[in-house]
């Protein structure tokens, strides 16, 4: 196997949290495939350790939508 690679984002950021900016455009453009995965995993990192919403699989929130949508009508 080789070796994997760490990329350090921590010093992007970008301005807007909701609906990108066009510099925040031409910023995500500009990085390499692996950096953007990196921002990618470093933000659901991070907005899963807030605390603000339980951790869940994919499934996990895809049942728990279904059993919501059942049960709201």
């Amino acid at each position: 196997m080789g070796e994997t690679k760490t990329i350090d984002v921590s010093e992007i950021r970008f301005s807007s949290t909701v609906y990108p900016t066009e510099e925040d455009m031409k910023l995500w453009e500009s990085l390499s495939p692996a950096e953007q995965q990196a921002i990618i995993k470093r933000d659901l990192d991070e907005a899963e350790a807030s605390g603000i919403a339980a951790p869940e699989t994919l499934d996990q929130v895809i049942e728990r939508l279904r059993s919501e949508r059942k049960s709201s009508g």
